[in-house]
């Protein structure tokens, strides 16, 4: 990705988008004629340094980009940095916390499918709500010390073309997540299907090391689906390893992949308990960890921690579908190149 290309991107994240097409199209123009001109003067075909000479004189990207927007602006380039990191910062925070009340509200006994969804838009609205209060409180925050302290300095260095980061190409796979992940899975195939028994509660006790398994026959009966899930993950990364890149038919595949294990997750988690333990299992355990008073108690606290891993797992799942779908129906997977000169 040649510089030109590298600093007109740049721009154009800072541009609105009805407008962006036509002034990035614009500067690319206008590099174009200035790398001529100087080619022409100095008497040698353009090369890179004579490319950072030019964008050095067009200035920084946020400077190109705020002579076509003005400079008019309720938090400043100064601060507006910042404001951002804030605000992710603080977003981040109000979602854990949502996705843990949540949990919890699910975790208790006998909840029908009406009573989930009720909670469920309970803790959307509120998490909205609390997104909403917080954004308005920073805005305010951030206006305020613009307005009030107008002659804050930020720190900043000079600006090096050569600090532009490359494009990355959206149907580029990453190898090594592939690889991760694939090994990940098998191991999870493993595990459920022919040592069940290793999930469970185990402690040392005299030198011995007990288990005790705690899956019911309930989540068994979910165990084909997520076979079908997992060996299709398997061999999706396999295919994207052999190919090296995103394919519209892959990307389907992984969004239908992704949407089956949302329906599996919530059938999981609004269904019978999947965890299951016997007296026997009470005694054991009373022996080798500590005294639990009640059998109901400890059933209860393991289907509250379960409860809340699937939910954490349907929230990841749920975002990553959306942005899977994003990616597909609106965004342009390859950027355009248009080369200098053409």
């Amino acid at each position: 990705m040649s510089l030109v290309e590298r600093y007109v991107s740049e721009v154009g994240k800072n541009l609105p988008r009805k407008t962006r097409s036509d002034i990035e199209a614009e500067i690319r123009s206008s590099i174009d004629d200035m790398l001529d001109d100087r080619a022409k003067k100095e008497g040698r075909a353009p090369d890179e340094d004579m490319i950072v000479e030019v964008l050095k004189e067009l200035g920084s990207p946020e400077k190109m980009a705020a002579s076509y927007t003005g400079e008019k602006y309720l938090i400043g380039p100064r601060l507006y940095p910042t404001f951002i990191l804030v605000l992710k910062i603080l977003a981040t925070v109000l979602v854990v916390l949502a996705a843990v009340r949540f949990g919890f509200g699910i975790a208790q006994p006998g909840m029908t499918a009406n009573e989930f969804i009720s909670l469920f838009i309970t803790s959307l609205g509120v998490l909205i709500n609390s997104l909403l209060v917080a954004l308005g409180n920073i805005v305010l925050i951030f206006a305020i010390i613009e307005w009030t302290v107008p002659d804050i300095k930020v720190k900043s260095k000079e600006w090096d073309p050569h600090s532009l980061k490359n494009i990355p190409s959206l149907d580029e796979v990453k190898p090594v997540a592939l690889i991760l992940d694939t090994v990940f899975t098998i191991f999870v195939i493993l595990l459920f299907n022919f040592y069940p028994n290793w999930i469970g509660i185990g402690y040392w006790q005299n030198g011995t090391w007990y288990m005790v398994p705690v899956l019911s026959e309930a989540f068994f009966t979910y165990l084909p689906w997520l076979n079908l899930i997992w060996a299709g993950t398997v061999v999706l990364n396999i295919i994207l390893l052999r190919q090296m890149r995103w394919q519209p038919i892959t990307r389907w595949i992984r969004i239908g992949l992704r949407f089956f294990n949302i329906i599996i997750l919530y059938r999981m988690l609004i269904g019978p308990s999947l965890i299951s333990l016997s007296s026997e299992a009470l005694v054991l355990i009373n022996r080798g960890i500590a005294q639990v008073t009640s059998l109901a108690n400890l059933q209860m606290l393991l289907d509250a921690s379960v409860h809340l891993v699937i939910v954490l797992v349907l929230v990841v799942e749920v975002v990553e579908l959306v942005k899977s779908l994003y990616r597909v129906l609106f965004k342009r997977t390859e950027p355009l190149v248009i080369k200098s000169g053409s």
